[in-house]
Order: structure tokens, then sequence, then C-alpha cells
């Protein structure tokens, strides 16, 4: 690998114009598609095989596609008086019908199932869209029937289908490490001409790669913290691989070789390094994968390209930019005569040598001091709190996050959440028996003697269903009614109440 990278130095020290033109025109031809065709990054957090995942898989199969769509949520107010009053009622019934007049929209509540609150002054109502990812025009139109001010009564509009767009992403912690990272550098090579470089190849790799990841964005599902994760860690191991090549370059003049065999040395010394160094990162960030879970799959993709840019960067960019500086990149000749001589006895020490000398002369404080530092500043973990963001980080102001406080003022924080319970209930493949059975008549009579309000579910014939099952809204407190047919089976649900004969299970 060694005599590759040498000869990859010398081609790009002969061709350093052509690569430095033909990484601004990638770039700025990937900047230019990705400005153009704009960003579609989603947060889909879901975890194959969770229960969560299987009842939205059922609801799927049972009732279609709209079962697991979007859905929002609708807060109507009144400043005085019932919301059950004529005026009010009226007003809210006049949004909910021109909601469900809009194209895309499944199910809207009816009046006779609003949640209304203690107090009285306070309903909601639950939209249920047809499609996961509702249209712009469907929202919009939706937003415009559901807001009113009218006869005192007001109202918000939330729920996972106003997520506001993608949030404005803020770049302030990269350019804050930048700015760090420069400084370090300058002080590294006390020259703003080396410690830019290694800056701006950075800059570019980072600047492909997250293009590239907002023109992926329209074909998979990549959240909104993949952009910013490969951003952190493309900076990071750009500067770090750059520096690598860089250091062993300015070495290399220092010792009085010209600029293109120093180049050509260096890469061959730590180019080796730097490929070994990426390809360790990349295998780990893949690993990720193994989890099963697509948003650290997409996250680990995401890193994996940062950190494959950052190793092409360090090996074709950077030598291109360096060789173009010439000698001028050369260290000092002071610098290079105190990094030469070795400090003798009795002269003055640096301050790296110092600081050895303090660490060193009693390990075990050192050890003990930096454990209980580190053990100190690790408190505050043991009370982290994880959570999926919802409409209350959304920032301040917004329709979602004011929604949500007012749900949560009105009703309660768990108004917010609503659960979705989905019941699968199976009966023997051949329910003849149990239609026909006396034993079975007699053991549902029973139940419905001891409690009036059960319903024996409908027997189904034993050549078209094997499987009854309802579907069962904790939020609605209703089951909904689907019946379907297919390779000669079927699908049986009946409106509440509903309570199973003893032989079903859950």
């Amino acid at each position: 690998m060694s005599l590759a990278l040498h000869r990859l130095g010398h081609l790009v020290a002969r061709h350093r114009l052509l690569v430095i033109i033909g990484w601004l025109v990638v770039i700025l031809a990937l900047l230019g598609a990705s400005r153009v065709a704009g960003t579609a990054y989603a947060d889909n957090f879901s975890v194959p095989g969770t229960e969560s995942e299987v009842g939205q898989t059922v609801l799927e199969e049972r009732f279609g596609s709209s079962a697991a769509g979007a859905s929002a949520q609708l807060l109507f107010r009144t400043d005085s008086g019932s919301i059950e009053d004529a005026d009010a009622t009226a007003v809210v019934q006049e949004a909910l019908e021109s909601i469900e007049d809009v194209p895309g929209v499944a199910n809207v509540s009816s009046m006779d199932r609003l949640q209304i609150d203690e107090n009285g002054d306070a309903a909601l109502a639950t939209v249920q869209f047809e499609d996961e990812k509702p249209s712009d025009e469907t929202l919009d139109a939706v937003y415009e029937a559901a807001i009113v001010d009218e006869n005192g009564v007001t109202s918000t509009i939330g729920g996972s289908a106003y997520g506001e767009g993608n949030p404005e992403i803020s770049h302030l912690s990269e350019v804050i490490g930048i700015v760090v990272a420069l400084l370090v550098l300058f002080v590294t090579f006390g020259s703003f001409l080396a410690a830019g470089m290694p800056i701006l190849a950075a800059i570019a790799g980072v600047g492909a790669t997250i293009s590239i990841l907002a023109l992926a964005s329209h074909v998979a599902d990549i959240s909104t913290a993949t952009p910013s994760f490969s951003t952190m860690l493309g900076l990071a191991v750009a500067i770090d691989y750059s520096l690598f090549i860089l250091s062993r370059h300015r070495q290399e003049l220092a010792a009085g070789l010209e600029p293109r065999e120093a180049m050509s040395r260096a890469l061959g010394a730590a180019g080796g390094a730097v490929v070994f160094a990426g390809l360790t990162v990349i295998v780990s960030l893949l690993g990720l994968s193994v989890v099963g879970i697509p948003v650290l799959t997409v996250m680990a993709f995401g890193g994996s390209l940062a950190v494959a840019t950052a190793v092409l960067v360090a090996l074709t960019l950077l030598p291109a930019l360096a060789l173009l500086a010439g000698t001028r990149l050369t260290p000092r000749p002071r610098r290079t005569r105190r990094r030469a001589t070795a400090p003798a006895s009795g002269e003055r020490r640096t301050l790296s040598s110092r600081w050895v000398r303090i660490v060193t002369r009693v390990p075990a404080l050192t050890i003990v001091l930096v454990v209980v530092g580190v053990g100190a500043l690790a408190l505050p973990a043991a009370q982290l709190a994880l959570a999926l963001p919802d409409a209350s980080t959304k920032p301040v102001g917004t329709n979602s996050h004011d929604h949500f406080d007012a749900v949560a003022e009105t009703f309660g924080p768990g108004w917010n959440a609503p659960l979705l319970v989905t019941v699968d209930i199976l009966e023997s493949t051949n329910p003849a028996p149990s239609r026909s059975s006396p034993g079975s008549r007699r053991s549902c009579a029973a139940q419905r003697s001891r409690n009036p309000t059960l319903r024996t579910p409908p027997s189904a014939s034993p050549t078209s269903c094997l499987t009854n099952s309802v579907t069962w809204s904790s939020v609605a407190g209703r089951a909904s009614t689907s019946r379907r047919r297919s390779s000669g089976s079927c699908t049986c649900s009946w409106p509440t109440p509903i309570r199973s004969c003893p032989r079903a299970r859950s």
C-alpha cells in the first residue's frame, strides 16, 4: 500500500490543479443539486418486531392503509359557558364538517364522539388521514377549516401530521468546533497557512457528504439527526487525517526535500495509517446495522459516508492544496532546530516535558484524581432521561408547541400521547363446532345472563372465516367494524360493547 500511495503522491503532484478543479466541480454540483431538490428528512423511529410495530401492521391488514395513516388532534375551547351550548356546538360542528370534506381525510370525530373536559369548556376531536404523510395541500386545507375564532370558541390543531416540516438545523456547534480547531492548529504549526489547510479540506468533505445525504433523503428515510452526526464526525476525522499527512509533509520539507517528493513520501508513510484508521471507523459504524433499528442503520451509513469522504479528501485534495503552497509550508529553521535538538541537562524544559514529570511523579495519585474527576463529571448521567422528540420540543411559538401546551393545560399531559390498543382475537381453525356446540352456546348464554351488555360474536362459516379480530381504540372507546375475505378466510369485527367468548384469546 505504501508504494501505491507514494505513486498517488506523484500523480497528484503532476495534476494538482486538475485535482482541485475536479473536487470543486463535484462539490458545487452536489451543493447545487441539493439546493434545488431540497431535503426530505423524516424522523421515522420505527423498530421492527416491537409491539407497536406489530400493532400498526395489524391495523393496515385489517382496515387498510388509512388506519395507519397520520392523525391530527383538534382542540376547541370556549371563553365562557359550556362547549356544549348551542352556539358553540354550531361552530364546532361546522368545522368538523368542513374538515370531513377535505380530500385525503379518512375520518373525523363526530359530535357525539368528542372528548369533553371536566369543566365542560373544551373538547377534543381526532382527524385521521388516509396517508402516512399527507400532502401539503391536504394539511393546509384541514388547518384552514380547523382554526376558528367565532362566538367565543377558539381552536388549535396538532398531532403527528403537523410536525412543522423539517426543523431548522443549527450549525453553531460546528462553527465553534472549527474555530477551536483552527486555533489549536495555529498553535501547533505556528502558521495560519498550514493551519487552514486541514480545515479547508474538512469543510469540503463535509459539504459533499451533507449534499449527498440531502439528495438521498428523497429516496430513503433519513432522520434529522443523521446530518448533524455526519457533520461532526466528518469534521473530526477529516481534520485528524489531514493533520497526519500535512505534519509528515512538513517534516520532509524540513529535511530538505523538494515539495513533490516530500508529499509522495508523506503519503507513502502516513497515508497507510489514514486508510487503516478510516476503514476501522467505517467497519465499527456499520456494526450498528446489526442491531436492526432502521434509524441507527441510516446514521451508521451516513457516518461511514463522512469518514470515507474524509479519507479521500486527505489523500487527494489536501496534497494538491499543500503542493500549491510549495516551500512556504517549510517550518522555520529555528523551530526545526528546537525540535531536532534534545534538551540538555540543566536547559529550560518545555511545557510538555514539565507536564509529563508532574503526572508521572506519583502515578497512583494521578490515577485516583483522574478516576474521581471523571466519575464526578459522569454523575449527571445517572439522572439522564431519554425520550423521542415530540411537539413539546418544537420551538416556542409554533403551532405544534402551542397546541401541545393547550391540551396539557386543559386535559392533562397524558392527552398529548393517546394510546392505540390493537386486540387480535383468535378462535379455533374450525369454528363450526363452537357455533353449533350446545356447551359453547350455554357458556355464552350464561355470561350474557350475568351481564346483559355482552354480545356473542357472529359465527363464521367453516369454509370462509378462520380468524375473528377487533381493533380497539382507547381514545375513542369503541371498536371499528370491518370485513375482509381472501383466500378462503375472513376477518370479522363488531361494534362495541364487545366481549369475546371464553375460548377467545387476545
